[in-house]
């Protein structure tokens, strides 16, 4: 085992080196009007209640188009998800909305989706917010006072001449986000 002597030379040279030090630097004092917030915002949940449904056609070789519309206005406070189309059995899709009351959000959705076969191209997407009404345009909804909003979604079928069978459905991919 191997013994280290102290070196009376470097313990001298350490003792220098700090007594020559200068002292450390007082803490500084912040401004008495400092101040900070902090807000908590509810994440924006999101449900498909229902996915669009077109049903089956009104008649074989009578239309080239199956159309949903989505009311400008329920009539008597009908839901708007109630409201059928120009399909027999057909009906919006119905997205459920929660997040922070009275917010804005935006809706994203693209040109055209396809029937849940992948056969049909959906154009012509419209877009009713229980809040708001038609938001096709502008794609921005709100939020009621209670954190809440309902989006019913319609579309146009565009099939070959000659359709038949059904029913025809569709699910809707949409993105909503805070605005």
């Amino acid at each position: 085992m191997m013994r280290v002597r102290p070196n009376p030379a470097l313990a001298a040279a350490l003792a220098v080196v700090g007594a020559g030090s200068s002292p450390a630097p007082a803490p500084r004092a912040q401004p008495p009007d400092a101040a900070a917030s902090i807000t908590v915002t509810r994440p924006l949940r999101v449900i498909m209640a229902h996915r669009l449904r077109f049903g089956r056609p009104l008649g074989r070789g009578r239309a080239l188009a199956v159309t949903l519309a989505v009311p400008a206005a329920p009539a008597g406070g009908a839901d708007p998800a109630q409201a059928g189309g120009s399909a027999a059995g057909g009906s919006p899709a119905v997205v459920l909305i929660r997040g922070d009351p009275g917010r804005a959000y935006r809706v994203a959705l693209p040109r055209e989706i396809r029937t849940v076969s992948g056969r049909h191209p959906v154009r012509h997407l419209t877009i009713w917010s229980a809040t708001l009404g038609d938001v096709t345009r502008t794609r921005i909804g709100q939020l009621d006072a209670s954190g809440r909003d309902t989006l019913s979604i319609g579309g146009v079928l565009y099939a070959p001449f000659g359709l038949t069978g059904g029913p025809y459905a569709a699910d809707v991919p949409l993105q909503i986000a805070y605005e």
